[in-house]
């Protein structure tokens, strides 16, 4: 029978197992993830225009808005705000309503949105605000996001050189 640890001293031992787990390893499913970072979209606008417009925006292609946030720095009253969002498509148009009362506003939105889409973003009375904060967050779909390939070796490469830098940090 073949003897599975080869060597005389401890270290060529060590050396000649670590060589089977790095042989064994490369057999075995790899799975790599692939982290598409959102894009910021944000806008402040110190007083609305006189029709309420407080933001647009054109999306080049398909994707999502997930997480949203609204901040009114200064209201008449204590009434809540109410923001319109209209959005325009290929031959569809509708509006969302949502009113702010706690600044800041967060939540989640998780709207899909199709290339070529406009929102605009309109507050229902603008002379009572001043000071309006908008943020989202977009996904472009990850069918129109550019693409590299390369060899998973140069890829294992890469997470060792990592690894590395982190252990000398």
């Amino acid at each position: 029978m073949k003897d599975f640890v080869k060597g005389d001293t401890s270290e060529a031992k060590f050396k000649s197992i670590n060589m089977t787990l790095k042989h064994f390893s490369r057999r075995l499913g790899r799975t790599v993830i692939g982290l598409v970072p959102s894009a910021p979209v944000f806008e402040f606008v110190f007083i609305p225009a006189s029709d309420g417009v407080v933001l647009r925006r054109i999306f080049p292609v398909g994707g999502k808005i997930t997480k949203s946030c609204v901040y009114v720095a200064n209201r008449d009253g204590k009434a809540p705000v109410i923001f319109d969002v209209l959005i325009e498509s290929k031959g569809r148009t509708s509006t969302e309503s949502f009113e702010v009362k706690n600044d800041p506003l967060l939540f989640n939105l998780d709207a899909s949105v199709l290339g070529g889409d406009r929102w605009t973003l309109s507050v229902r009375e603008p002379g009572r605000v001043k000071g309006i904060w908008v943020g989202f967050l977009y996904e472009v779909d990850y069918r129109s996001l550019g693409k590299e390939e390369f060899p998973i070796e140069q890829f294992e490469n890469l997470l060792e050189d990592s690894d590395a830098t982190d252990e000398e940090g």
